[in-house]
């Protein structure tokens, strides 16, 4: 008898060891929709020819996927709508459902080996965010079929391997999306790309170990451009000091905005300033394009047609680059300014 009692207090010691290193799991990774600070980081990226092409095949997946995704709910709902049983509108029913499960299996284009796995379940993430937007705010309108040329692009996310899914293991330099120093990126598919920018020097300069969320690619005239979500359990920037002071902005036509104290900041007007340079650009384009054609010619083959359409196209990023500069100047001026705007 006493022999079996040591046995069982050994079996009962066995147990409290294991229970003393269940917490050891806290140690994992966080989710990133759980951490409490997040913040953006935008950076110029710099594509070889092969990564490019890389590029614009997971930019085309991506809107192909939202766009099938459009066609087959609008034909759900259209064919829900019949309220008798009719077994070919049933049958039709349960084969868009299993399509819009499983699009790779019926476009076999999506199953390349050059597409990004992450890219189609981004695509479908985003899909279901535009809805859920559309459910809360009506003003904002149903999901749209996304156009070729308009705001080409793609997002995937950073995956962190089994071994790096602890808190001290999960850094900017680890993961499928990582630094791999100051002016080189990896990512998937495309491998080691160029970058520029500060904003990211700057916060690895103050926080090295954030966790780096989901990555959009996306291209125009001017060139590529990468945006990192991040976040962290630390704040990224340190909170202002509390001025005590309040003010009302009015906007208006006369200048941009005249606020409470009497301050009234003029409007720059960049369009208009580079308007005359723009249409001279653009009616450079027009005769190029009316002459490519006379002559049989494919504008993606004239060379001068799309210089001078890039041309245009830089200006008029240009002058968005400025707004918007302008704009988070102000802004910023008058949040360290004020403690209520």
């Amino acid at each position: 008898m006493t022999k079996k009692k040591k046995k069982v207090v050994a079996k009962v010691k066995k147990t409290d060891e294991t229970k003393d290193e269940k917490p050891k799991r806290k140690t994992l990774m966080i989710p990133m929709s759980e951490l409490p600070y997040h913040l953006g980081l935008k950076m110029r990226i710099y594509p070889n020819n092969e990564q490019k092409r890389l590029i614009a095949i997971n930019s085309g997946i991506s809107r192909s996927v939202y766009n099938k995704l459009i066609a087959i709910n609008s034909e759900l709902n259209q064919l829900k709508k019949v309220n008798v049983y009719v077994k070919q509108v049933a049958d039709r029913i349960e084969a868009l459902k299993e399509r819009k499960s499983k699009l790779s299996k019926y476009y076999f284009y999506m199953d390349s080996e050059d597409v990004d796995s992450l890219t189609i379940a981004q695509a479908k993430r985003c899909y279901g965010v535009a809805w859920n937007m559309y459910h809360k705010v009506h003003s904002s309108g149903r999901p749209k079929y996304h156009k070729k040329g308009v705001n080409d692009g793609y997002q995937t996310s950073c995956i962190y391997k089994s071994e790096d899914k602890k808190i001290e293991n999960c850094t900017p330099f680890s993961g499928s999306v990582c630094f791999l120093d100051m002016k080189h990126v990896k990512l998937p598919k495309l491998g080691r790309i160029r970058i520029s920018g500060s904003s990211y020097r700057k916060v690895l300069a103050h926080n090295p170990n954030f966790r780096i969320g989901t990555a959009t690619i996306k291209y125009d005239a001017s060139g590529f451009y990468l945006s990192l979500q991040i976040g962290d359990v630390i704040p990224f920037k340190a909170q202002k000091a509390k001025t005590g002071k309040k003010t009302g902005i009015d906007l208006n036509l006369d200048n941009f905005l005249t606020d409470s104290d009497g301050t009234v900041v003029d409007n720059p007007r960049y369009y208009r300033k580079s308007l005359k340079r723009l249409k001279k650009l653009q009616r450079r384009a027009s005769r190029r394009q009316n002459r490519a054609k006379k002559e049989g010619r494919k504008l993606w083959q004239s060379k001068n047609y799309q210089k001078a359409r890039k041309q245009a196209s830089r200006l008029q990023r240009r002058v968005r680059n400025q707004r918007e500069d302008f704009l988070q100047k102000l802004s910023t001026a008058y949040i360290n300014n004020h403690d209520v705007v």
